[in-house]
């Protein structure tokens, strides 16, 4: 458990996030009444401080990230450049304050917060206690400082600890066998070889014979012996990249190799002694895979003894920027291109607020293209970039000097109403005609603000809120980020009801 203190003059606040975490057994302390600066800059041993964002901003030049304390945000009004701007000062989590109404929170804003905040204090006592041999681990081609990134790393070291098997899940395109490479190099192991397979490439008996090897005479082709790649691994790490791809009689050998460290290549009369590291890694659910009989139970088990689960690269936008230019200097350095091409404000921020469905890998041949295009021009802008995603970015407002809120559909509840700061992001524009007192903010965000002694009724805000939520599902639908039937579906209506809405509110 953590060592918690927190600084807000935000008392319903300070009570409210005090309790659960006291419940949940850490130990809270309050020190608003405290100097902001000394308290944050005191080696107090606290293990993390939860704090309003703008008392972070009142404590002179202390950097975040000079601090060996872990840091947590909470605001009412986050949006894509202050959460940017902070994570990249050191700060280790950004969360929504949860909605007051009338005096009283809403409970379903709570208990967002609630687990957000568990969650975001549990990874940062873990990371907290091995960064330090987070530091010493060899990660050259794994890049990103982001808290899910170092979560992995923590999740790498616990796993090469002892021999046992690795299963790495994620998406296709997030690094896997980066992880599967880290692994390796950071084992007893490292000094034998690492072999990398891909179990979906090949049909089930040239896969079999590449992984177990055979005899002489084994087939038309065998005219000599030749080892698998079982074989191959000995005293080292072998990678099955989707590993659920294999055939069921090729599961069933690789589970007998596994428990009896021995392959049988074909056409052999006794099995060969083997002994290597197994990682796996797939971008699909085992379990489901197992579930639907696609995948033997006992050797999920087998290949599961440790487990790191890699995040997609919307989970750790942080990590953007530094995943772009490494491999803009590396390209560029690659192709003798002088001098270093590089990104403007615009290019960074149309790379940060796209949702990359083909995560690293497709950041990657982005950065390629953009270079590319850019020809003897020494910046990357966002004019270099591919057209969808000058579409996207366009399309999302950015270009008009709006910014895409953090997390906007994760925390749509969490917008406010009745916020009477300004806000510098996101301009308030009048509503519709004889609603002057009712402010909408204009930009892909859901918040409504009036001016004290103007309240509209709870109906005038519900029909505003309603209208703005619909009217984000439609541009998002028009941007490609999902299709209209997936826009149903997140808003919880019939298509029928979905239709008759978009109608009433001319969308």
């Amino acid at each position: 458990m953590a060592n918690v203190a927190f600084l807000s003059k935000d008392a319903p606040l300070t009570e409210l996030i005090s309790d659960f975490l006291k419940k949940d057994g850490h130990e809270v302390k309050k020190i608003a009444e405290y100097n902001p600066e000394v308290a944050v800059k005191k080696p107090d041993g606290f293990d993390v401080i939860v704090m309003d964002d703008h008392v972070l901003g009142s404590v002179g030049q202390y950097s975040p990230a000079s601090s060996p304390k872990l840091i947590i945000i909470v605001s009412s009004s986050l949006n894509s450049s202050t959460v940017m701007k902070r994570i990249r000062e050191g700060v280790w989590d950004c969360i929504r304050k949860p909605i007051m109404i009338g005096g009283s929170y809403i409970p379903s804003t709570v208990e967002a917060v609630k687990k957000r905040m568990l969650s975001s204090i549990k990874a940062a006592v873990l990371i907290n206690s091995q960064e330090h041999d987070i530091a010493k681990l060899d990660r050259s081609k794994i890049i990103g400082e982001s808290h899910a990134i170092k979560s992995c790393m923590a999740s790498l070291i616990s796993a090469v600890e002892s021999d046992q098997s690795i299963l790495i899940t994620g998406e296709t395109g997030v690094g896997k066998e980066l992880f599967a490479e880290a692994a390796h190099k950071n084992s007893h192991r490292s000094k034998g070889p690492f072999i990398a397979f891909n179990c979906a490439s090949l049909p089930e008996t040239i896969a079999e014979g590449i992984l177990f090897g055979w005899k002489k005479g084994a087939h038309n082709r065998a005219d000599a012996d030749k080892d698998g790649l079982l074989k191959t691994a000995h005293n080292g790490t072998l990678f099955l990249d989707e590993v659920i791809e294999l055939s069921p009689k090729n599961q069933a050998t690789l589970l007998r190799c596994i428990q009896e460290k021995e392959v049988l290549p074909l056409s052999a009369s006794r099995p060969e002694k083997t002994d290597f590291r197994l990682v796996s890694a797939t971008n699909q659910d085992p379990l489901e895979m197992v579930k639907n009989g696609k995948f033997r139970q006992d050797l999920y088990y087998r290949i599961n003894a440790s487990t790191i689960d890699v995040p997609p690269l919307r989970d750790r936008r942080e990590d953007i920027r530094l995943i772009a230019e490494h491999y803009i200097q590396r390209i560029c350095t690659d192709k003798k291109t002088t001098p270093i091409k590089i990104c403007t404000d615009d290019f960074i921020d149309a790379l940060e607020i796209y949702d990359w469905p083909g995560n690293v890998r497709q950041l990657v041949n982005e950065v390629h293209g953009a270079i590319s295009r850019s020809g003897k021009d020494p910046n990357l802008d966002m004019h270099h970039l591919s057209t969808d995603l000058r579409v996207f970015w366009i399309s999302t407002g950015i270009s008009q000097g709006f910014n895409l809120p953090y997390g906007v559909w994760e925390d749509l509840a969490y917008e406010s109403i009745g916020d009477f700061e300004s806000d510098e992001f996101f301009p308030m524009v009048e509503a519709t005609s004889g609603d002057n007192n009712i402010m909408v903010q204009k930009g892909p965000s859901i918040r409504i603000r009036f001016a004290p002694g103007q309240t509209p009724t709870l109906d005038e805000c519900k029909k505003k809120l309603e209208r703005e939520y619909l009217r984000q599902l439609t541009v998002m639908v028009a941007a490609k980020k999902f299709k209209t039937a997936e826009a149903i579906k997140m808003a919880g209506m019939s298509e029928s009801s979905y239709h008759r809405l978009i109608k009433k509110h001319g969308l």
